[in-house]
């Protein structure tokens, strides 16, 4: 097919010289019997001598041009050729000949500059050529061959920077043996399929690959010793073999055979072949493949040339087969359905696009293209002017779809016909020949003005346009505006006024007939086309009335029409222009005006959407009001109709894209969606209702709406009233009571003193509503997705409240802060995926959180936790701050303004720190503080849970003594939390240190620092602070049975003995007297005896004999109280190595499970009332009931 058009294209000038030769010998035969007197030409003669003559030049100057091509083709070939056999020579060369250690010890080998080179080459471009190569020539990248390699094939090359690759590739291949082998594999497992990538993506990349494999193989990079030819074969073997059904990858194999063509498969395009032949010119063979190879590649690509012209044949049968499915569809049914139109238009998109490629390739490859044949029916069925992209010929198209309703459709159609009512003579006016046609003149003038004015782009042009508009008819001359007002009859004058009564359909239309009866001159019609135009601006529910008025008359008077649809047009375009923010009135109503006429076609569906175009290319300010109210008017309209359905659509499409794009108030985002979709209103979606019961409604309702600080008391009384033995109303309500986001932030507190006022009476659901909210705490630090802010704010704001209304412990607030600033963190206070350096809604949680509840922690020991906190805090902080992200960006100053602030509010007289340095050395202090005081005071506390090792020891008098005075001097001196004693504290100092090494340390702990403490598990408010899981035993069970069996024994025995007298015991003045009992052997012993005189108290020492009895009963009783206490010590050592033991086993479970928790996200089950007692009488001795204002310990 392409050779028979090529061979007509080289034909037409060989045709016409004999043409003329023909005609000239005929001439000459047919003037032979004529007379020898013909030397002066006739004119046929001089005619057919001039047309040879040009004809001759024209084809002489092709062939010129012709043959300048032909041979700067063949100097293109040849010196593209003998480039690449140069440097195939000088790669060759140099590669057998490297240059030995000493030249490259002269080069750079800085890892500076050889790090920046290889980052340079992951976005190499043609455009860094210089620089590259410069780089490469100067640099020693003895050691980074592999580096280099891996950048240049994760470089994102275009077919461009092709030539700049090959450059750096040829420099690095005579420098460095082993460059070509890690490139050579590189290349080949980049044509491995990988499920990750994309079709686009892997299209892309072998388009790439192929072209640089080819041209490195070409350049001797990649020589017969390194097997390039058959990787290349390989590689496209398997992509042709694998790709003959589908032909995704076509465009590459075009890519690799456009330019690698005459290398490696020893043909030339068509064109360039039948140029060079024309003139008998030869072309260069490159001889650098061996020929066979060449044969394999050839036959290669031709087969898969023969597959994908067996593809096209089927696609082109597939689509006339859909054609004809289609056509016959619309024969029966009407018509046609969206599926089917898309399916086809999809069907055709894509065949035109095969039949592209196909071309290309074949002129590649110097084959013929197939021939299509045409279906038969097809053309029949189009010569019937049948399209499938209208369900209806224009002829048998129903208008009933364009309107809404009935009514609506009668008022816009069934116009009154008055040519039919009225006598002949009324229209004699408008019968004249030249009114009809300056009449057509104008109305063809209008149409071509808005078919020439649709190909403008510019508003400027579009107005200019209008402005050079110059209508016999469009405007009434001044003369004849004054004969009209002259002729005026005071009758026209009230007809014209009485027009705005006209406000229903059988008055317009009685208006109308009353026109045509007597007031039909030419001057009334022009005055009534200027009245109308007139309209005031506020009725505008005039405007439907007057188009049908003017639809009515245009019908028998032809010239109304055309009139009235100028003159507003050139006031739409003016307003357009105009630009100015005023008369909003007047431009709305001319666009509402034409809106009205289109739907009468009194204006053109062209000028309509030429209205529409106009206003979106300046859409802006009152433009859009104008643009919104034409289309509410008109677009439906305009939309529904098949000749204007897509140029409508792609107008409103247009629209929504450049409401998109601009950042336009919310009044004209309102107005341009509602415009759009009264023309295109969104699928009704039918969306997933919430069936509850209505208990839940109930329990909903009391939370969300009736929840406020007047009805709290109401609320709780309410919750009181559920029936809490149905589990379904149980967990409805514990999802409400644990979700603080459903309510308004401000209403969080009450929230707090519902649970408050019903943990009275609901224990158990105080336990797992604190529980919920913990683990919605720590949820939130696991998953840290930007989505949950608000509600992490919420649940945080509401644990704040929960410890206002004493339903926590200040140490779950202190672990949950600790928490905040240490999950996550890496050892060297890095940056991880749980808290990058931009993110800084953990810091808003601490503050949150202490602006909570931070109030309270102004006095006694928790004063000096919120102390060490505030330390660690603004150590997080400046570690934030000195990340180096924000070395390149800005630093929020309203982060850095919230720390002070809270500062400000918890410690006015803190200064807060400068630096991280300052932050660090702060926090070493403190640690050597605590460090020192916890070595000091804990010596007896570490002897006393060693009891596996020093258990042997006993217990002296002197031990039991100290004890009892640091007891007394603890009691002395206790602060305002009375209800901790020394030891509490010294606890709770050392947990205190527990969690700081735990938030240096993180996910390092180890299980045998654990055994520093035996009652570090204990201080922790276990249960309330979501701690480790209690895992019930029979061994647990067993103990509780005997402790309770043993406690009633004993209060039974204690009932059956009678009451003693206590005895009194004065306090004796310790730094006077001596210890009693410290000599029993000796023969007398020191007493002290208390008198009082005059209110002070005297002591008097008196020595008695032990002889004595009272002597004898005090030493009973001292060495009863001693064996006492060696019996208590020695079950209380071993209770304490028995309850190690469980806790350390228990522990490794718990440790396991959190493990395991953490990695799948699992979420624990609330423990029950019998878990959380058996805590807290065998593991944990500090738990508190939750009560409603008072916190107790178990006795």
């Amino acid at each position: 097919m392409d050779r028979s058009t090529k061979k007509k294209d080289h034909e037409p000038s060989s045709n016409k010289h004999q043409s003329v030769y023909k005609k000239k010998a005929d001439h000459n035969d047919g003037n032979d019997t004529n007379s020898n007197d013909k030397n002066v030409p006739t004119n046929d003669e001089a005619e057919v001598t001039n047309s040879k003559e040009h004809l001759t030049d024209e084809s002489e100057d092709n062939k010129k041009i012709d043959e300048q091509r032909a041979i700067q083709l063949v100097n293109e070939i040849k010196q593209k050729l003998d480039s690449k056999i140069a440097q195939r020579e000088e790669n060759i060369n140099l590669a057998a000949s490297r240059p030995e250690e000493s030249f490259f010890r002269s080069l750079d080998s800085s890892i500076k500059r050889n790090t920046a080179f290889v980052k340079k080459l992951r976005t190499l471009s043609d455009q860094q050529r210089d620089a590259l190569y410069k780089d490469a020539q100067s640099l020693n990248l003895t050691k980074y061959v592999p580096e280099v390699v891996a950048a240049i094939l994760e470089s994102k090359m275009k077919l461009s920077d092709i030539s700049c690759a090959i450059q750096i590739c040829c420099l690095m291949h005579q420098r460095y043996p082993e460059f070509a082998n890690l490139l050579l594999k590189g290349l080949q497992s980049s044509f491995t399929e990988s499920k990750e990538d994309d079709k686009s993506n892997k299209i892309a990349r072998y388009r790439v690959t192929l072209r640089l494999l080819g041209e490195l193989i070409i350049f001797g990079v990649f020589t017969e010793s390194t097997d390039g030819i058959n990787i290349l074969y390989d590689a496209l073997s398997s992509i042709t073999t694998a790709d003959k059904v589908t032909f995704d990858y076509l465009p590459v194999i075009i890519s690799f055979c456009r330019h690698c063509c005459d290398d490696f498969i020893g043909i030339i395009p068509r064109k360039s072949r039948l140029l060079t032949e024309k003139f008998s010119l030869k072309v260069p063979v490159n001889k650098i493949i061996p020929n066979n190879k060449k044969k394999q590649f050839r036959s290669l690509i031709v087969d898969y040339h023969a597959a994908l012209v067996k593809h096209l044949e089927k696609q082109h049968k597939e689509i006339q087969r859909l054609t004809r499915q289609n056509l016959k569809i619309l024969h029966t049914k009407g018509e046609l359905s969206e599926e089917r139109k898309e399916t086809l238009e999809k069907s055709k998109k894509s065949f035109e696009k095969l039949h592209i490629h196909t071309g290309t390739l074949s002129d590649i490859l110097d084959l013929d293209m197939p021939d299509l044949p045409q279906d038969e029916e097809l053309e029949e069925a189009e010569s019937f002017g049948i399209s499938l992209y209208s369900p209806f010929p224009t002829s048998e198209f129903n208008s009933d779809s364009l309107w809404e309703d009935e009514e609506t459709r009668s008022f816009y159609e069934n116009l009154k016909d008055l040519k039919a009512v009225m006598p002949a003579i009324v229209f004699k006016d408008t019968e004249s020949s030249e009114d009809t046609n300056s009449e057509s003149t104008e109305v063809n003038f209008i149409q071509q003005y808005a078919a020439e004015t649709a190909q403008l782009e510019t508003i400027d042009e579009i107005s200019e346009n209008i402005e050079n508009l110059d209508l016999k008819d469009n405007m009434v001359d001044t003369s004849d505006e004054i004969k009209t007002d002259e002729s005026m009859s005071s009758l026209f004058d009230t007809f014209l006024r009485q027009l705005v009564t006209c406000r229903n359909r059988d008055f317009i239309d009685e208006a109308a007939a009353e026109f045509v009866t007597q007031f039909n001159t030419k001057g009334n019609r022009k005055a009534l086309a200027r009245s109308l135009f007139n309209v005031p601006r506020t009725r505008l529910d005039l405007l439907p009335f007057y188009a049908r008025l003017v639809a009515t008359l245009t019908a028998c008077l032809p010239d109304i029409g055309p009139a009235l649809n100028v003159m507003l047009m050139k006031d739409f375009m003016y307003r357009v222009k105009k630009k100015d923010q005023i008369h909003l009135e007047e431009k709305i109503k001319a666009a509402r005006f034409i809106g009205e006429l289109a739907k009468f076609k009194i204006t053109a569906k062209d000028e309509a959407l030429l209205c529409l175009k106009v206003a979106l290319n300046n859409f802006t300010h009152h433009v859009i009001d104008m643009t919104c109210c034409l289309i509410e008017t008109c677009g439906r309209f305009l939309l529904r109709n098949p000749d204007s359905h897509i140029r409508t659509k792609n107008l409103l499409e247009t629209m929504m894209r450049i409401k998109s794009a601009r950042h336009l108030e919310e009044r004209y985002v309102i107005m341009i969606e509602n415009a759009y979709y009264y023309c295109l209103p969104p699928e009704d979606i039918a969306e997933r209702v919430v069936v509850r019961t209505p208990l839940e409604e109930y329990i909903r309702r009391l939370v969300i709406k009736h929840l406020i600080t007047t009805n709290v008391e109401k609320v709780i009384r309410q919750f009181r009233k559920l029936p809490w033995n149905n589990q379904e109303v149980v967990n409805y309500a514990l999802k409400f009571l644990s979700s603080p986001w459903y309510i308004k932030y401000n209403n969080i507190h009450n929230l707090a003193n519902v649970l408050s006022g019903l943990a009275e009476y609901r224990e158990d659901i105080a336990i797992m509503v604190v529980d919920n909210v913990m683990e919605e705490i720590r949820l939130g630090l696991e998953i840290n997705a930007m989505k949950l802010n608000q509600r992490r704010v919420a649940t945080i704001k509401y644990l704040g409240e929960l410890y206002n209304y004493q339903m926590i412990e200040a140490d779950v607030i202190f672990n949950t802060l600790y928490s905040l600033i240490t999950f996550g963190l890496l050892k060297d206070y890095g940056s991880s995926e749980l808290d990058p350096p931009d993110n800084f809604v953990r810091l808003r949680l601490v503050s949150v959180l202490l602006n909570t509840c931070g109030e309270f922690f102004d006095r006694g020991f928790k004063k000096t936790r919120l102390d060490c906190f505030l330390i660690y805090l603004q150590h997080y902080f400046w570690l934030k701050k000195s990340n180096a992200y924000w070395e390149t960006h800005t630093f929020p100053i309203e982060i850095e303004h919230l720390l002070l602030d809270l500062l400000d509010s918890l410690r006015p007289k803190l200064k807060p720190y400068n630096n991280v340095e300052e932050a660090k050395e702060a926090i070493e202090e403190l640690e050597q503080k605590y460090r020192a005081e916890l070595n000091l005071n804990d010596q007896p506390r570490q002897r006393h849970t060693s009891s596996g090792s020093q258990s042997h020891d006993p217990l002296t008098q002197d031990d039991v003594d100290v004890q009892d005075i640091d007891i007394t001097e603890d009691l002395e001196t206790d602060d305002i939390d009375g209800h901790k004693s020394q030891s509490d504290t010294e606890d709770v100092l050392f947990d205190d240190k527990d969690e700081i090494a735990e938030g240096e340390n993180d996910d390092d702990d180890d299980i045998n620092d654990m055994k520093v403490d035996a009652t570090m598990e204990d201080d922790e408010v276990t249960i309330l602070s979501g701690g480790l899981k209690v895992i019930q035993c029979q061994e647990d069970n067993d103990f509780l049975k005997e402790y309770e069996k043993a406690m009633s024994e004993d209060l039974q025995v204690r009932r059956q003995h009678a009451p003693k007298v206590p005895s009194l015991d004065a306090p004796l003045p310790f730094n006077r007297v001596t210890k009693i009992g410290e000599n029993l052997e000796t023969d007398d012993i020191n007493f002290v005896l208390l008198t009082r005189k005059s209110n002070k108290p005297q002591y008097k020492e008196v020595n008695i004999s032990v002889s004595d009895a009272i002597t004898a009963n005090i030493r009973d009783k001292i060495a009863q109280e001693k064996a006492d206490k060696e019996e208590m010590k020695r079950l209380v050592l071993s209770h304490d190595k028995r309850q190690q033991e469980e806790s350390f086993s228990e522990d490794m479970m718990s440790t396991q499970e959190v493990q395991q928790r953490q990695s799948k996200g699992y979420k624990r089950s609330n423990r029950n009332d019998n878990q959380k007692r058996a805590r807290a009488l065998g593991d944990n001795p500090d738990f508190y009931y939750i009560t409603k204002g008072i916190r107790g310990r178990p006795h």
